[in-house]
């Protein structure tokens, strides 16, 4: 007796006894699967175009044949194999004649499923920070990214529901506030889609901030100022102690504004005497971030804002120089 007629005899009876059965339609071109050994896919309904490579002689049965079911997955998490044999029974069921069918490859295929991984907008937005601190220059810490409208949204859905896309984003050299970038979605070497996307950029500043209500009779002291890390879309002054203790702003500013160079009076040698010879002295010392203060210090010389005198510590005799930064305060900076 003929094998491949007697295998298909054999598939009819099984058939049969399982309930009633109609004869499918059968299709006449020759169709080709080659199984691969391993595969990874992302549906727990996993098509024969999941475990192997189809060719037929007619496009349309190709796609036919490409589409068949061939396993469902019940558990996720459990190996699954298929077989070659079983995949060649569904070919027939779907109407193929055997003589038309060649299966080629592995015998069997190791399923292994892979929740499928899609593109979001907070996606988007992490590469858009990565290029902008790329091209910048900066850490990431020191640059904030905001998409400020939906990007996903306007894709198409064939196109955003694919597993495995690669977002990539061509930034601007520079620029903060509303900036306008080239978001691209690829799908291995093929780029899907190049649509531009607004940003918003914000740079973290070391600014300072002031406490109170100030206005021109007060000089800045710890008391009314203190320095804050914020993210800011402009560009704003980035003030030292220094800079800014002992001097007073040209007009008034509110409590919690930033201050800038623009918002101080100048200073000038030969203002009036801030301390005066023998007195008692508050100095503040720096070594980079640290601060300390000293309080049993005597002015060896009178100075105004601004100016640099010697002190010496009482208890010590030690003697040092530091900057007038307020009547009665100086600072020192240790290096």
């Amino acid at each position: 007796m003929n094998t491949a007629l007697s295998f298909r005899s054999w598939i009819v009876s099984l058939i049969c006894l399982a309930g009633t059965f109609v004869l499918p339609q059968v299709f006449a071109a020759d169709v080709v699967v080659q199984l691969y050994e391993t595969t990874t896919v992302g549906s727990t309904i996993v098509l024969l175009k999941d475990v192997a490579k189809v060719t037929c002689t007619d496009a349309k049965e190709k796609l036919r044949a490409e589409m068949l079911e061939v396993q469902q997955l019940a558990d996720t998490n459990a190996a699954v194999s298929v077989s070659a044999v079983s995949i060649k029974s569904r070919l027939i069921f779907a109407g193929w004649c055997l003589e038309n069918i060649s299966v080629t490859g592995a015998n069997s295929i190791e399923l292994t499923y892979l929740e499928p991984r899609f593109v979001t907008d907070a996606d988007v937005e992490i590469e858009a920070h990565r290029a902008m601190c790329k091209i910048s220059g900066m850490e990431e810490k020191e640059l904030t990214v905001q998409l400020q409208q939906g990007f996903m949204q306007m894709v198409p859905d064939k196109m955003k529901e694919r597993d495995g896309l690669r977002v990539q984003v061509n930034p601007p050299r520079q620029g903060l506030g509303s900036v306008i970038m080239q978001v691209q979605l690829w799908s291995g070497k093929e780029m899907l889609t190049s649509r531009p996307a607004t940003f918003e950029v914000r740079k973290r500043h070391r600014v300072a901030i002031a406490r109170v209500s100030l206005s021109r009779e007060i000089a800045l002291d710890d008391r009314s100022i203190q320095f804050e890390n914020r993210f800011l879309s402009t560009p704003a002054d980035e003030l030292a102690p220094e800079m800014i203790l002992g001097r007073n702003v040209r007009g008034s500013v509110a409590a919690g504004s930033i201050l800038q160079l623009r918002d101080l009076q100048a200073t000038a040698s030969g203002m009036k005497v801030a301390i005066r010879k023998g007195e008692s002295v508050q100095v503040i010392a720096r070594a980079g971030s640290l601060r300390t203060r000293l309080r049993n210090a005597e002015a060896m010389q009178d100075g105004g804002l601004g100016e640099s005198i010697e002190l010496r510590n009482r208890e010590t005799g030690y003697r040092i120089t530091g900057k007038i930064i307020a009547p009665g305060q100086v600072i020192v900076q240790i290096r």
